[in-house]
């Protein structure tokens, strides 16, 4: 792992905080990945691709696809980012060989991005959400979404007890420096893939179970698809409540300089966020707003819906992926159900974000042939 020494850098912008810093940081980066065709592949695409980097390609132009896309890569036309839910099903290969083989893959496709975490992405369509319905000049999550794959599973930022905040600031900024050029072979080296803990698949399989329990149970309830969908947004607003408090207590000690406590937040504007972001969604005032929020709901909301239809265990990590790729990428390549869920008209998501999903290789690999040509 190269050392990033940074120190004298900050030390002559002594003004600057971490925060402000890595704000900056970010915003390059948004420019930077949105300046290219952004294309989110799902752990079975980076599957199909490491057996074809080792040589093994197991079906149909998947030797073609690894091809094509390292051209766009290398042409700079194409950027393949990941998110925290494809590095942790990357994670349960067992084999050390071909997990070696997939993390190359990604420091090779995703030009060492990765999205931020959901909570991440719902906190921040939260802060664009409030601004702009109370007059504010923002930025677009669009542009603030994009980390470095180092911060894959949140940022960090050390802290020495008895350091003085000048430089606690300067160590703060040095540090996320050498964390922002860090791949993720070299995240890998440095962690170990067993000092990570993950949901087991039995407490995986007991939520499905539980899941399908309740979709039985309450089928009844809700007698159009609206009606439950406003339902999954509810228990979405219920389960985010506290972020919506956190999120509501930054804007006013940023507006204001004053703090304020939680309490006094929950019984007043908590409230009135949480019942605008219902009513709004419930007059369909709300287009391509809280991703997360709509996403999310709409695909447990029609998955309820349909009676024939059960959860699998791997549903949850779907459901990331999509809410991690179709609002802020161009072209999402997944699983056929997915494909079919995200695309049915109850829910066209597709169509709403503008991002074209496929599930079928040679569908897949058409679609970046013709990019290719365009470029």
């Amino acid at each position: 792992m190269e050392f990033i020494d940074t120190f004298d850098k900050h030390a002559a912008d002594p003004g600057k905080t971490i925060d402000e810093y890595a704000r900056e940081k970010h915003l390059e980066l948004g420019t930077y990945v949105l300046s290219k065709k952004v294309v989110y592949l799902d752990t079975k695409y980076w599957l199909i691709l490491r057996d074809a980097y080792e040589g093994k390609p197991i079906g149909d132009n998947h030797k073609e696809l690894f091809a094509t896309i390292d051209r766009l890569v290398k042409k700079g036309v194409c950027i393949f980012p990941i998110s925290e839910d494809v590095f942790i099903e990357v994670l349960k290969q067992s084999d050390p060989d071909t997990l070696n083989s997939t993390i190359d893959l990604i420091d090779r496709f995703s030009g060492g991005v990765t999205l931020i975490g959901l909570d991440a992405r719902t906190r921040l369509e939260l802060l664009q959400f409030i601004d702009k319905h109370t007059g504010r000049s923002v930025y677009e999550p669009k542009d603030l979404v994009w980390t470095k794959l180092a911060y894959v599973l949140g940022s960090v930022s050390p802290s020495i007890t008895g350091l003085d905040d000048a430089n606690q600031q300067l160590l703060g900024k040095a540090f996320f420096d050498q964390m922002w050029f860090m791949s993720l072979c070299d995240m890998m080296s440095f962690i170990g893939e067993n000092d990570l803990e993950f949901s087991s698949k039995e407490e995986i399989s007991l939520l499905t179970q539980k899941m399908n329990r309740g979709k039985f149970k309450y089928q009844h309830e809700n007698r159009s698809f609206k009606k439950m969908f406003m339902s999954e947004i509810a228990g979405s607003i219920d389960a985010n409540r506290e972020l919506i408090v956190e999120v509501l207590k930054y804007k006013y000690e940023k507006d204001t300089g004053n703090t304020l406590s939680s309490n006094d937040i929950k019984t007043n504007d908590g409230q009135l966020i949480c019942n605008m972001i219902y009513n709004l969604f419930n007059l369909n005032k709300i287009g391509e707003e809280l991703p997360s929020f709509r996403i999310l709901s709409g695909l447990h909301a029609a998955t309820r819906w349909d009676k024939k239809q059960k959860y699998k265990d791997n549903d949850m990590h779907d459901y990331r992926h999509a809410a991690a790729a179709i609002p802020y990428c161009d072209f999402f390549f997944t699983e056929r159900a997915l494909t079919n869920l995200t695309t049915q008209n109850l829910l066209a998501y597709d169509k709403l974000y503008n991002c074209n999903i496929q599930w079928k290789v040679f569908d897949a690999l058409n679609s970046l042939l013709k990019l290719e040509s365009q470029s």
